[in-house]
């Protein structure tokens, strides 16, 4: 394991420690409530992410979403599994990593250790929630989907509730995924300065 790595995975606050901490919570979760809805269960861990990271301090967008609930309801959508939550949430803790001082592996790293740990903590959750139904069409080249799988596939639910899937092939890059996650907020800040309701 490279230097680099090791930092991502295990440094303290780094994206593996992130991802550990948002699996633990996926999973103690789905053991208090078996039944509760797989949204419900990620819209708590990310809302528990966010409460947690702005008591003292913490990053500029959490607070903006403490502030806009519907703002979270929104982006719950657009991250509506573990694996998508888990990078948002890193995505926001770690704006760096979208910097032009960024290293050239840095995405291949990410994702690596984002689904290792996902692995190691939340077993089950490449297949699991949204991804757990069979034979899904992907919404932009019409391929059927036989074997839906979070770390290689893209999904959002939109505003009629309706789940539209991305297959490998068709997903967005996850560095696409980080720059369109931090340019949510600029949008929210610029709707907030020109006083256009949410």
């Amino acid at each position: 394991m490279g230097w680099h790595k090791f930092l991502m995975k295990h440094g303290v606050g780094s994206p593996g420690y992130i991802a550990g901490k948002l699996a633990e919570s996926y999973q103690l979760h789905k053991a208090r409530t078996p039944s509760v809805e797989e949204r419900a269960l990620i819209r708590s861990i990310f809302v528990e992410r966010i409460a947690a990271q702005t008591t003292v301090g913490g990053p500029a967008q959490y607070h903006l979403l403490r502030r806009n609930p519907d703002a979270i309801e929104e982006l719950v959508s657009q991250h509506p599994d573990l694996y998508s939550i888990v990078l948002l949430s890193i995505f926001i803790e770690h704006p760096e990593l979208v910097g032009p001082g960024s290293r050239s592996d840095t995405f291949t790293v990410l994702n690596s250790t984002v689904q290792e740990m996902l692995d190691s903590k939340a077993p089950g959750w490449r297949t699991s929630g949204i991804w757990s139904k069979r034979d899904l069409i992907c919404s932009v080249c019409r391929a059927q989907i036989s074997h839906p799988n979070a770390g290689t596939m893209y999904a959002a639910i939109d505003e009629l509730g309706n789940i539209e899937y991305a297959c490998a092939d068709c997903a967005i890059p996850i560095e696409m995924r980080a720059m369109s996650d931090l340019g949510f907020f600029m949008g929210e800040r610029f709707r907030q300065a020109s006083g256009h309701p949410y």
